[in-house]
């Protein structure tokens, strides 16, 4: 063996090139420094693993995970976007590390009992039939489950098996791990709200209860929300390092805090013309990455795929729960005045998706006297095509406040059943009117509708089209109006959008992630449909709620005083014929 040969093998390769290996000079090997060389660089392993799997060659961004995972210390996190394989490169690694000391107690931790079992079952296969380290097969031992099992040729006799997996709210503690992976440990489904994030965090606080003295732990993820309990992992002491799908745009190089993986930002500085092309292309293509920010929504793109730490400006999203007014609405009548009001005792504890410190508040002050509403439309977001829904929302005013009645969404746009039930919910509410968005269709819509009002509930229909941008629109129809709590949800609708499982058709998670950004949302038809409402209304609300009221009052009172006059009158008039009479 030559001195180059042995040099390679003996000390770790030059930083400059961690992401790349001699994939010649690994195949020119003799098997005996083949094993050498992929004992002492997880890189080498991971390449020839992949190959026996009939796999492509991993990628520079993969490799330089895999480099990564090996010498970024102690306390790291792997943050990459979706579809990088990082499962595949951490089931690697827990494979190289047993192979190289069947004494290791690995755990690895994933968002449910369900994805920890897949898991648990590829690392498996690899012990099994993995030529190179199938003597670790699991098989051979007395402890074979399906998520917990040994290594045979283990000697430790502790309790702790050689790998454990589990979801996150399972079972933690019980055993100890000298290397703990967390694999996509947060979900767009279970971190939706702040509570459903709390839950996460309370699992991650036991690593350290079962973590060994001098064991690793690793995170593998994607941010699923703007507030991903990824975040504070930096000032947590560990050592994060990003690998976004895209080369970002220079000026938002700073939005990754120093946390880009190096090659990518030494890529893009020497060459500006690789902004926004793909940095995996053996995965994804940059034209595969412009279709799934289609599909997406752009501020889901941006998170999932760029892993934008700019997102977690909630500031960007200007439309907030905590500028609503929840309330009992009745169906008829609503107070001559109401008021919105931010203290503790106005908040109200249920199903929040907005971000950290948004809330929901109850009114401050209700009248007791209610009256009729002075109007009230059902507007209608026609559903396009594919997953959209027919969005619609039933609004009623009253002093120049806007009460939402009911809200929602209902699969389909144009069938019979669709029409039917839209119709029935006009019914239901008594609306005066039927205000529906006209985008396309060029008025098919407003014929089949109202072909089925006929029958059902005759009414009027009102057509609109609008011309700018959606979210530009929606924004600036909602936020004034929100900003002045002149809008005010019926509490049954938050109930109901919890029902829907799919957050991005959830009513109040589209209107707390709206941006100006065209395509944010992935669907908006739900929020669509209130905002075509209320822009109807607008120019109903320049008369002041207080003076309503009061006029109302004034009114009130001299329908009383005339009563009372006629009465007087009334009673005179008795009292002057009992003494004519007598």
């Amino acid at each position: 063996m030559n001195n180059t040969k042995r040099k390679l093998l003996n000390k770790t390769l030059p930083e400059d090139k961690t992401y790349t290996i001699n994939a010649e000079y690994f195949n020119s090997l003799s098997s005996k420094y083949k094993v050498k060389l992929m004992m002492k660089e997880f890189k080498y392993y991971l390449y020839f693993l992949w190959a026996y799997q009939n796999l492509p060659a991993p990628s520079k961004l993969q490799l330089d995970i895999a480099h990564f995972m090996q010498y970024g210390g102690d306390r790291l996190m792997v943050q990459a976007g979706r579809g990088v394989g990082k499962t595949m490169i951490d089931i690697g690694y827990a494979s190289w590390l047993l192979w190289k000391n069947p004494n290791e107690f690995i755990m690895i931790v994933s968002a449910t009992a369900k994805f920890a079992e897949e898991i648990a079952k590829g690392l498996k296969k690899i012990l099994q039939f993995f030529p190179l380290i199938n003597s670790l097969d699991p098989s051979k031992t007395t402890n074979n489950s399906i998520t917990s099992f040994d290594v045979y040729g283990r000697t430790n006799t502790e309790k702790s098996p050689s790998v454990k997996c589990v979801g996150i709210n399972g079972q933690l503690t019980g055993s100890r791990a000298t290397l703990i992976i967390a694999d996509d440990i947060e979900t767009k489904k279970n971190s939706l709200t702040s509570t459903m994030r709390e839950g996460i965090l309370d699992g991650v606080q036991e690593f350290t209860n079962v973590i060994k003295k001098g064991g690793k732990i690793m995170y593998f993820g994607t941010p699923q929300t703007e507030e991903t309990i990824y975040q504070n992992l930096p000032q947590r002491g560990y050592n994060v390092k990003i690998w976004p799908s895209r080369y970002p745009f220079l000026d938002k190089v700073k939005n990754y805090k120093g946390l880009l993986a190096e090659w990518i930002e030494k890529d893009i500085n020497d060459n500006p013309d690789l902004q926004w092309e793909a940095t995996n292309p053996q995965q994804f293509t940059t034209v595969m990455l412009d279709e799934k920010e289609l599909d997406n929504g752009k501020s889901s793109h941006l998170l999932q795929y760029m892993l934008d730490s700019s997102l977690s400006d909630s500031e960007r999203y200007p439309l907030k729960l905590s500028d609503l007014i929840i309330f009992n609405c009745n169906n008829n009548k609503a107070p001559i005045n109401i008021s919105w009001g931010s203290g503790r005792q106005n908040e109200i504890d249920i199903h929040n998706v907005g971000f950290g410190g948004d809330k929901w508040y109850k009114p401050m002050f209700v009248d007791d006297v209610f009256i009729e509403y002075e109007g009230s439309i059902l507007a209608i977001d026609p559903s396009g095509r594919g997953s959209d829904e027919t969005g619609y929302s039933v609004i009623k005013i009253l002093h120049g406040f806007l009460y939402v009645l009911e809200s929602g969404g209902i699969k389909g746009g144009y069938d019979d059943d669709t029409l039917m039930s839209l119709a029935m919910i006009a019914k239901e509410y008594n609306v005066n009117e039927v205000v529906v968005e006209t985008n396309f269709g060029d008025g098919m819509y407003e014929k089949l509708l109202g072909g089925i009002l006929k029958r059902v509930y005759p009414v009027k229909i009102v057509e609109v089209r609008s011309t700018t941008q959606k979210e530009t629109r929606i924004i600036d129809t909602l936020e004034p109006l929100m900003n002045r709590h002149k809008l005010i949800i019926n509490e049954s609708i938050i109930h109901n959008d919890m029902k829907q499982e799919d957050p991005d058709k959830q009513l109040f998670y589209q209107l707390t992630r709206l941006t100006k950004d065209r395509g944010a949302l992935k669907h908006d038809d739900r929020l669509d449909a209130l905002a075509i409402g209320v822009k109807y209304w607008i120019d109903y609300l320049s008369i002041d709620e207080i003076e309503a009221s009061t006029l109302y009052k004034e009114e009130m009172l001299n329908k009383e005083l005339e009563s009372f006059r006629s009465y007087k009158e009334a009673m005179l008039g008795s009292t002057n014929n009992f003494l004519q009479n007598h």
